[in-house]
């Protein structure tokens, strides 16, 4: 915010601020005395500098997260659409979809499902297909996709079962 001038100071007659705060004239202002220039370092010579970024973390060097470790961090932000392969070996689905290749199921913990369970293994619960309630096992092997509602973050995951065409 600036200073405001008001009628008063603009109309007044008498001797100027400046006057009445320093009655012999105003102060002389003392000059900085000039830097003097850094002194420039040397250049080094290409090559024998080496920077390295200790706190970054590779992913070569801690490896692809799991099926079990993405699921759990995007359950725990919402409602998570599973891709997976019906047919892969110790899957539990609904028969109508055991010819399919690929099957997405939604899992949420707002949809109370009793039963709701994952872990190491897979995730399993009773979920809703036509209106009936229908158990599903599903091994972390058998997941294509796993991809999270809310915030939009998916992962994509090549199981042993997927043909590599």
């Amino acid at each position: 915010m600036g200073a405001q001038v008001s009628d008063k100071d603009e109309k007044n007659d008498g001797p100027s601020k400046i006057t009445q705060l320093f009655p012999g004239g105003p102060p002389e202002r003392e000059e900085p005395e000039p830097e003097e220039p850094e002194a420039e370092e040397p250049e080094e010579e290409p090559g024998t500098v080496v920077e390295v970024d200790f706190g970054a973390i590779r992913a070569e060097e801690s490896g692809p997260e799991t099926p079990f470790a993405v699921f759990s961090r995007m359950i725990n932000q919402g409602m998570v659409m599973v891709t997976l392969d019906p047919q892969a070996e110790g899957t539990t689905v609904p028969p109508e979809f055991l010819g399919h290749r690929e099957l997405r199921l939604n899992f949420s913990y707002r949809f109370q499902l009793p039963d709701f369970d994952f872990d190491e293994d897979g995730v399993r619960a009773s979920l809703s297909f036509q209106g009936q309630r229908k158990y599903c096992d599903i091994p972390w092997e058998a997941v294509y996709m796993l991809f999270c509602h809310e915030t939009g973050e998916f992962a994509v995951f090549r199981p042993p079962s997927l043909p590599t065409e």
